[in-house]
Protein backbone atom coordinates (compact mmCIF):
# COMPACT_ATOMS: atom_id res chain seq x y z
CA UNK A 1 0.00 0.00 0.00
CA UNK A 2 1.43 3.33 -1.04
CA UNK A 3 0.74 6.58 0.75
CA UNK A 4 1.02 10.01 -0.81
CA UNK A 5 3.19 12.65 0.87
CA UNK A 6 -0.03 14.43 1.89
CA UNK A 7 -1.41 11.22 3.47
CA UNK A 8 1.77 10.84 5.53
CA UNK A 9 1.68 14.52 6.51
CA UNK A 10 -1.98 14.31 7.57
CA UNK A 11 -1.31 11.20 9.68
CA UNK A 12 1.54 12.96 11.49
CA UNK A 13 -0.55 16.06 12.12
CA UNK A 14 -3.28 13.80 13.55
CA UNK A 15 -0.67 12.42 15.97
CA UNK A 16 0.38 15.94 16.93
CA UNK A 17 -3.26 16.88 17.57
CA UNK A 18 -3.62 13.77 19.72
CA UNK A 19 -0.69 14.93 21.85
CA UNK A 20 -2.40 18.30 22.28
CA UNK A 21 -5.55 16.53 23.43
CA UNK A 22 -3.54 14.48 25.91
CA UNK A 23 -2.00 17.68 27.28
CA UNK A 24 -5.48 19.15 27.82
CA UNK A 25 -6.64 15.97 29.56
CA UNK A 26 -3.59 15.57 31.78
CA UNK A 27 -2.61 19.15 32.64
CA UNK A 28 -3.94 19.66 36.17
CA UNK A 29 -6.20 22.68 36.33
CA UNK A 30 -7.34 21.90 39.87
CA UNK A 31 -6.65 24.71 42.33
CA UNK A 32 -7.47 22.97 45.61
CA UNK A 33 -6.80 19.62 47.18
CA UNK A 34 -9.28 16.79 47.06
CA UNK A 35 -12.25 16.94 49.45
CA UNK A 36 -12.21 14.09 51.96
CA UNK A 37 -15.88 13.20 51.41
CA UNK A 38 -15.29 13.00 47.64
CA UNK A 39 -12.21 10.82 48.22
CA UNK A 40 -14.18 8.46 50.48
CA UNK A 41 -16.99 8.12 47.93
CA UNK A 42 -14.48 7.45 45.14
CA UNK A 43 -12.77 4.77 47.22
CA UNK A 44 -16.15 3.20 47.96
CA UNK A 45 -17.11 3.26 44.27
CA UNK A 46 -13.82 1.69 43.22
CA UNK A 47 -13.85 -0.75 46.17
CA UNK A 48 -10.49 0.54 47.33
CA UNK A 49 -9.62 0.62 51.04
CA UNK A 50 -11.26 3.58 52.75
CA UNK A 51 -7.85 4.67 54.03
CA UNK A 52 -6.42 4.80 50.51
CA UNK A 53 -4.75 8.12 49.70
CA UNK A 54 -5.77 9.22 46.24
CA UNK A 55 -4.82 12.12 44.01
CA UNK A 56 -7.27 13.83 41.70
CA UNK A 57 -6.19 15.52 38.49
CA UNK A 58 -8.73 17.74 36.71
CA UNK A 59 -8.11 18.35 33.02
CA UNK A 60 -8.83 21.50 31.04
CA UNK A 61 -12.31 22.93 31.63
CA UNK A 62 -12.98 20.03 34.01
CA UNK A 63 -13.56 17.81 30.97
CA UNK A 64 -11.57 14.95 32.48
CA UNK A 65 -10.71 13.55 35.87
CA UNK A 66 -7.77 11.27 36.56
CA UNK A 67 -7.73 9.52 39.92
CA UNK A 68 -4.43 8.05 41.05
CA UNK A 69 -3.77 5.64 43.88
CA UNK A 70 -0.92 6.43 46.22
CA UNK A 71 0.91 3.22 45.29
CA UNK A 72 1.65 4.71 41.85
CA UNK A 73 3.99 7.21 43.44
CA UNK A 74 2.74 10.11 41.32
CA UNK A 75 1.81 13.50 42.72
CA UNK A 76 -0.20 16.42 41.40
CA UNK A 77 3.06 18.25 40.73
CA UNK A 78 3.82 15.74 38.00
CA UNK A 79 0.70 16.89 36.16
CA UNK A 80 1.54 20.59 36.27
CA UNK A 81 2.67 22.42 33.14
CA UNK A 82 6.34 21.93 33.99
CA UNK A 83 6.05 18.17 33.45
CA UNK A 84 3.23 17.63 30.96
CA UNK A 85 4.54 20.38 28.69
CA UNK A 86 6.77 17.61 27.30
CA UNK A 87 3.67 16.72 25.29
CA UNK A 88 3.66 20.22 23.80
CA UNK A 89 7.33 19.95 22.86
CA UNK A 90 6.64 16.56 21.28
CA UNK A 91 3.80 18.18 19.33
CA UNK A 92 6.16 20.77 17.90
CA UNK A 93 8.76 18.12 17.03
CA UNK A 94 6.11 15.93 15.38
CA UNK A 95 4.71 18.86 13.37
CA UNK A 96 8.13 20.02 12.16
CA UNK A 97 9.05 16.44 11.29
CA UNK A 98 5.81 16.08 9.32
CA UNK A 99 6.55 19.25 7.34
CA UNK A 100 10.16 18.16 6.73
CA UNK A 101 9.04 14.78 5.45
CA UNK A 102 6.35 16.32 3.25
CA UNK A 103 8.71 18.87 1.67
CA UNK A 104 11.40 16.24 1.17
CA UNK A 105 8.99 13.85 -0.54
CA UNK A 106 7.56 16.57 -2.81
CA UNK A 107 11.00 17.91 -3.76
CA UNK A 108 12.26 14.43 -4.61
CA UNK A 109 9.08 13.69 -6.58
CA UNK A 110 9.32 16.92 -8.61
CA UNK A 111 13.09 16.58 -9.09
CA UNK A 112 12.79 13.05 -10.44
CA UNK A 113 10.14 14.13 -12.92
CA UNK A 114 12.27 17.07 -14.02
CA UNK A 115 15.52 15.12 -14.24
CA UNK A 116 13.93 12.27 -16.18
CA UNK A 117 13.41 14.65 -19.13
CA UNK A 118 15.77 14.83 -22.06
CA UNK A 119 18.76 17.03 -21.25
CA UNK A 120 17.67 19.75 -23.68
CA UNK A 121 14.28 19.96 -21.87
CA UNK A 122 15.86 20.63 -18.46
CA UNK A 123 15.86 24.38 -17.64
CA UNK A 124 19.25 26.04 -18.18
CA UNK A 125 19.26 27.43 -14.61
CA UNK A 126 18.95 23.96 -13.16
CA UNK A 127 21.69 22.55 -15.41
CA UNK A 128 24.04 25.35 -14.30
CA UNK A 129 23.27 24.88 -10.58
CA UNK A 130 26.40 23.96 -8.63
CA UNK A 131 25.92 22.25 -5.31
CA UNK A 132 28.86 22.35 -2.89
CA UNK A 133 28.38 18.67 -2.03
CA UNK A 134 28.64 17.61 -5.67
CA UNK A 135 31.38 19.97 -6.90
Amino acid sequence: MSFSPKDVFDAEIDRANHLLTLYDLLHDSRQRGIRSDWARKMCDTMRWPKSENITRIDGKDKSSILVLREELGLTRNQFKHRYVSELLRATIATSVSAMDRYFHDKIVEKSLKLLSRKEQDIPKELKNLRLPVIT
